[in-house]
Parts: C-alpha cells; sequence; structure tokens
C-alpha cells in the first residue's frame, strides 16, 4: 500500500513539475520576445525613427503591462511628436510602476512647464529632487521657473546648487550672476561673472554681461575697456554700443559719448534708448536746442506713450482763452521741478488744468498759477488742449538763459508756517537746517534701485556738521532711510518730527512749512532739494560724480534754481570729500547768516577773481599730485577739483573763493 501511495505522489510531482517547465519556457519565451522588442525600439529610437520605435514599444507593452521603461520611452516619442496630454500618461505610468525614476519625474515636469501648468511643473521636479537631491535638471528648471515668478532669491538657491554640480557651466554661471543681480547682490554677481569670463574670456555674451554689471556698480572704467573689445569684434552690436556711450558719459567723457549715441541711431534709426540717453546727453552739456527733442524719446524707453485725446495735443499755438489740460509724468521731483511752466501757460491767457500724484494735491492747490487741479482718480473736465509736463520746455523752446528761474512758485500754507515758526523758536535762534539724505528706494528695477543707492549719502556723513557750532539740524527725511536715525548716536545732534508730520496736514504740508522756516537746506538729488529751492529757501544739494542731467557739468550752482548750490564728488562715492567741504562752507555761512539770503549775483569782483587765480595755482599743484598717485578723478573743471581738495589743507582757499562767488 506504502508503495502505491509513493508512486501516486510521484506521478502527481511530475505532473505539476511539467507545467511549470512549460510556464517558465513561456514565460522565458514572452522574456525574450520583450527584450527583443524593447532592442529594436531603442534601436529605432536611435535611427530617429519615432513611428517604427513607438509600434515596438507598443507590443513591449502589450507583452508586459508594467514596463516601466516602454512606457518611459513611449512618452518620450509622443513628446516629440507634440502629443503632450499622452506623454504625460505615459510618464505617469512609468512612475507608477517604478516610482524612484528621475528622469520620469524631470521629464512630467518638462511637460507641465510646456503647457504652461507651472505649478504640476514645480511639483513634478520637486518630486524629482525627492528621488534626487543633486538632479540637476530639476535644480535648473525649478531656478528658471521661479525666476518667471520673480522669487529671484528662491530661484538662486537652486541655481547654485546647479553650479555646485556642474561648477565650470558657464551658462549656468550667467544665470547665477543674472538672479544675483536681481537680488541687488552686485558685487556678488560681478565675482560669478568673472568666473564665467575666466572660463571663457573670448565669449561675447560673458563679456556683456560683466561689462554691464560693472557699469551697474560705476565702475565704469573697467566697463569701457570690455565693451570695447566687444566692438572691436563687432562694431554692430548696437546696444553695446549704447551702452558704451553710456559708461563714457557716466565717467565725464559727454562729447564722446554722444557721438557714439549718434553712432548707435544711425545702426538702428528707431533706437529709443539711444535717442533718449543722447537727449540726457545734450541736456547735462546744456545744449536745449538738441536736448529736448530727443528728450521726447522717453515714452518709447518708459515702454509708456503720451495720453491720446479726441482734442489735439499742445503744438505751442495761441492759448488765450483756451483750456489746456496738463498732466503729471515721473517722480514728485519732476513734478516739483517743471510745474514752474504752469506759471507761463497761465500768464499767455491759459485755463490750467493739471493732473498731478495724489500725495501733492493739497500743496499744489496753493499755486496760483493753476485753475483745476485733479489728480489721476478724478474724472477730466473739459479740455482744449493736452500736453505731458515735461514735454512743456521743449514747447516753450527753453535754453539755459531762458529757464524761468523766478522763485518761489511754489509756496508754503502760511498758518502752517507760523505755527512752525513758534515751534522752531523754542529751539533759540541758532542757525536752522534741514537735511535730507536718501532718496526712494522702491523702484522695481534693481538698476534704479542702484541709482538711488549712488545718490544717497548715509547720515553717518552728516555727522561731521554737528561740530559746527549756532547750528541746530531738523530731519526732513520720510519713509525711506529712517533706520539710520538709530544708529551712531544720530538721533542726538538731529531733530525729527512725530508720526503726526505730513500726515495729519497731507503730504510735504508740514516740510514745506517747516523749510519756510529754515535758513538753509542740505539734500541729496531727491524731491525734497526741488521742494526747497523752489520754495526760494537758500538749498545746498549734494551730487554723485555722475550727477542727474539736470544738474549739468561742472557747475557750483544752478540755472533752474537761484537759491541753489551744488556740491559734487570728483572721486566716486566719496561722500566724507563732500562732507568735508560742506562743513567748511557751512562754518563761513553761519557767519555770515545775512549773505546766505542775499540773491545770488552773477558779477565777479575783483577780489573773487585774484581769490581764483590763487587757488588755481593751489590747484594744479594739487592735481599733480594726485596725478602722481594714480587717483581716478572724474573730469571736471577747477572748481569742482577745489571742494575734493578741501581733505588736503586747502580749505582756506576754497572758502574765501566759494564765498566771493556766494556774494
Amino acid at each position: 500500500m506504502r508503495q502505491k501511495c509513493n508512486f501516486k505522489h510521484v506521478v502527481v510531482l511530475s505532473f505539476f513539475l511539467a507545467i511549470i517547465v512549460a510556464f517558465v519556457c513561456i514565460v522565458g519565451e514572452e522574456a525574450e520576445e520583450v527584450l527583443d522588442c524593447m532592442q529594436q525600439g531603442i534601436a529605432m529610437v536611435r535611427a530617429q525613427q519615432p513611428e517604427q520605435a513607438l509600434a515596438w514599444f507598443k507590443k513591449v507593452i502589450a507583452c508586459d503591462p508594467h514596463n516601466a521603461e516602454a512606457y518611459f520611452y513611449l512618452g518620450n516619442i509622443a513628446f516629440q511628436m507634440g502629443h503632450l496630454d499622452e506623454a504625460m500618461f505615459c510618464y505617469k505610468q512609468s512612475l507608477e510602476h517604478n516610482p524612484c525614476t528621475v528622469e520620469v519625474a524631470c521629464n512630467l515636469g518638462i511637460c507641465a512647464n510646456v503647457s504652461n501648468d507651472h505649478d504640476a511643473a514645480l511639483e513634478y521636479f520637486g518630486n524629482a529632487l525627492k528621488i534626487d537631491q543633486n538632479c540637476l535638471v530639476a535644480h535648473t528648471q525649478i531656478a528658471l521657473l521661479l525666476e518667471k515668478r520673480g522669487q529671484y532669491a528662491a530661484a538662486l538657491v537652486h541655481m547654485q546648487k546647479a553650479s555646485e554640480l556642474m561648477p565650470h557651466d558657464v551658462d549656468i554661471l550667467l544665470y547665477v550672476g543674472n538672479l544675483l543681480a536681481c537680488c541687488d547682490r552686485l558685487d556678488e554677481a560681478i565675482g560669478v561673472y568673472r568666473r564665467a569670463h575666466g572660463l571663457r574670456p573670448d565669449d561675447i555674451k560673458v563679456t556683456i554681461e560683466l561689462a554691464n554689471a560693472l557699469a551697474s556698480v560705476d565702475c565704469h572704467e573697467e566697463a569701457i575697456t570690455l565693451y570695447g573689445a566687444v566692438l572691436e569684434k563687432n562694431p554692430m552690436f548696437t546696444s553695446t554700443l549704447h551702452n558704451f556711450g553710456l559708461s563714457l558719459k557716466k565717467v565725464g567723457y559727454i562729447d564722446q559719448a554722444i557721438e557714439v549715441f549718434k553712432k548707435a541711431i544711425l545702426q538702428k534709426p528707431e533706437y529709443a534708448l539711444a535717442h533718449f540717453s543722447l537727449g540726457l546727453a545734450y541736456l547735462a552739456n546744456g545744449d536745449f536746442d538738441h536736448g529736448w527733442s530727443e528728450y521726447e524719446w522717453r515714452w518709447f524707453v518708459y515702454n509708456e506713450s503720451p495720453k491720446k485725446f479726441i482734442r489735439p495735443r499742445w503744438d505751442g499755438s495761441d492759448v488765450a482763452g483756451k483750456r489746456i489740460y496738463v498732466y503729471a509724468e515721473q517722480g514728485f521731483g519732476d513734478t516739483f521741478h517743471f510745474i514752474r511752466y504752469l506759471a507761463l501757460l497761465k500768464d499767455q491767457g491759459a485755463y490750467v488744468i493739471f493732473q498731478c500724484q495724489a500725495p501733492l494735491k493739497q500743496l499744489l492747490q496753493l499755486c496760483p498759477y493753476i485753475d483745476a487741479l485733479i489728480t489721476f482718480r478724478d474724472a477730466l473736465p473739459e479740455f482744449d488742449y493736452h500736453t505731458p509736463l515735461l514735454s512743456l520746455p521743449l514747447m516753450f523752446n527753453t535754453r539755459v538763459t531762458t529757464i524761468p528761474a523766478q522763485v518761489p512758485y511754489l509756496y508754503a500754507e502760511e498758518r502752517l508756517v507760523q505755527q512752525w515758526r513758534k515751534k522752531l523758536d523754542s529751539d533759540g535762534t541758532q542757525f536752522r537746517v534741514g537735511i535730507c539724505w536718501h532718496g526712494n528706494a522702491t523702484y522695481e528695477t534693481a538698476f534704479l534701485r542702484h541709482v538711488v543707492a549712488t545718490k544717497s549719502c548715509p547720515l553717518s556723513h552728516f555727522k561731521v556738521l554737528a561740530s559746527v557750532p549756532g547750528v541746530v539740524f531738523y530731519s526732513l527725511q520720510k519713509m525711506h532711510g529712517l533706520e539710520q536715525l538709530t544708529v551712531d548716536g544720530n538721533d542726538q545732534w538731529l531733530h525729527t518730527f512725530d508720526d503726526a508730520f505730513d500726515v495729519v496736514h497731507g503730504r510735504f504740508m508740514d516740510t514745506a512749512a517747516v523749510i519756510q522756516n529754515l535758513d538753509l537746506v542740505i539734500s541729496v538729488d531727491t524731491s525734497i532739494c526741488h521742494l526747497a529751492a523752489a520754495l526760494g529757501v537758500p538749498t545746498w544739494i549734494l551730487l554723485p560724480a555722475s550727477a542727474d542731467w539736470r544738474w549739468m557739468q561742472y557747475r557750483a550752482d544752478s540755472p533752474w534754481y537761484p537759491t541753489v548750490r551744488l556740491f559734487r564728488q570728483i572721486v566716486r562715492g566719496d561722500w566724507q570729500g563732500i562732507m568735508d567741504t560742506v562743513a567748511y562752507a557751512l562754518r563761513e555761512a553761519v557767519g555770515r547768516k545775512w549773505e546766505l539770503h542775499s540773491s545770488h549775483c552773477v558779477g565777479r569782483s575783483a577780489s573773487c577773481c585774484a581769490t581764483e587765480s590763487c587757488v588755481a595755482k593751489k590747484l594744479n599743484q594739487y592735481i599733480g599730485t594726485l596725478q602722481e598717485n594714480n587717483t581716478v578723478l572724474v573730469d571736471c573743471t577747477n572748481e569742482l577739483a577745489i571742494a575734493y581738495a578741501i581733505k588736503h589743507d586747502l580749505a582756506q582757499y576754497y572758502s574765501q573763493y566759494c564765498m566771493e562767488r556766494w556774494q
């Protein structure tokens, strides 16, 4: 019986063994078929025959529905054919069967990005980094997506990681540099561009990026060299030619810059930026004949256009008895500067309608030459003509000698003037000085923010003025740069106003009233200096080496404002040199308070000429010393160089000279 049982078991086992062997054979045959189809499909991919490859990979799926690799290739082929939905389906199937494939996750992200589903793309690339935190594609793609959203700091983190993975990839280095620049980290950006330039010194794109970055931080001498190298090989690079002209202008070579801008316009006649830059160069040079017409190109540079109405734009024709609508443009300082032209329209018999920035409405309501004042939120009244404010100098054919420079043309509210007079009288009868040290730091572009930073002077540099006896200082600074009040003991020598200042009575209302009670305003180039000068108050303006066009070149006075005195940097970025000059001049002004309020005399006395001769002699010696020491000076006249010489024991000559001129 036992033998029979054993025999039966053997028969059963043999039967099952035969089945297993048969199954293995079948599976083996299918596996061989799958492998063969995969190889055929890959071969067709390499032969760039997508249709045949597609057929082979579909056979693989028919035999093996869970084959992640086949789905991956099917997704690639569908993507190449532009079938994005099908590609994403295949990639998702591949990822489902093999969740640890980083290439598939990246390709899903690429499909989503091409489909403009950026949220999904970020998610897929994020999944790729979960699989492999060193995935180069995922880091670069996330960086590019975040950059499009304006999330520059977050984008920078991923692009820097990509650069770590590929340290010699110049294109990635350029992206890192660009993102650093967008984050206002210009010095670091320049370091990255230098690395890229070292790897590819003959690469035009790299050279231009480095030159542009250097120009952005006022390293114009080196930028000029790099631009020159590019233009020597590629003279038709119009944008580079324009930037070359800008750097020439910044270091004081205005005439040469003008010729460069003209050349760029010859290459590209409708190049708005070159026209605009040419206009600014002409204006800075005092050539208003050519400057104002080129300045009209500003609209194209700002991607804007003058407002269009059924009524005609004013062409300079007779406006007597006509209603003319003028609208503000650009910043508060520009409105303060050019609103003077409305008085000319009023003098010609026009009914003047002015549209201003809302914060300025209360102050400008005090101007007697404005018949109707509205903001950009208000409905427009009926009018006969219209014109943008900054086109009025062109329409009035303004020249340096015909600038309408009568002041005041802005006014403070008399009630507030009296109120602040009583408050300030409590500080005694000292010489009263208002100061402003910082411009608007909220511009959208890194370039404009850098321009403001260049024009702004750290409050710590003003502290030297506190050593001048008999002076009390008031802060006219609002909104920006206020954090500097609490450092270096600045709040000990500088009087500030409470939170109600310019809030309860309206923007600039208290400021204007306080300024009317001051002996002097010392300010960087911002709206405050225009307000003070337009009020007719003595105003000293601190200018960077490359100043705004309206202050022209090499002048210590301004044809726009008779009560203005200009203090210019000689060495770029050297505010201390200016402040030493201002401190010495302030000592003299305090001692001659009555002379400070006298009108600026154009005539020059014999003693003034003698003083200038003496100063010139001392100056020539000084300049020779600077040249021997290879000190880089902005191209300047004697008077400006003397200002810088204050730091080198020439203060006595400069002070005597300036006070003679001031009389």
